[in-house]
């Protein structure tokens, strides 16, 4: 390999660890605003967390958790927050 295909590598591992942490953060903030009582925000976290690291977040079993408990709080869920329950595979 040269040394430009090496960087080009490298420079996506990079990218890839830093979506990593990026998505932790957000997954973070969902639990934090949800003990705050902010349903609405920690949605909105669950939805940055999936556009920035798709499979992770898929794959976390936090997120699962906390889909369930945003489902319980709603009287009426909103389509979104179906439609992204089936993603997640928590419903």
């Amino acid at each position: 390999m040269s040394s430009r295909q090496n960087e080009q590598i490298g420079r996506r591992i990079a990218a890839a660890r830093s979506a990593r942490r990026m998505s932790q953060s957000e997954l973070a903030n969902t639990a934090h605003v949800s003990w705050l009582g902010q349903r609405d925000e920690a949605f909105r976290c669950l939805q940055t967390a999936r556009h920035i690291a798709p499979q992770q977040t898929r794959e976390h079993p936090y997120v699962r958790e906390a889909l369930i408990t945003l489902l319980r709080l709603h009287l009426s869920p909103s389509e979104a927050l179906i439609s992204y329950s089936e993603w997640a595979r928590a419903v």
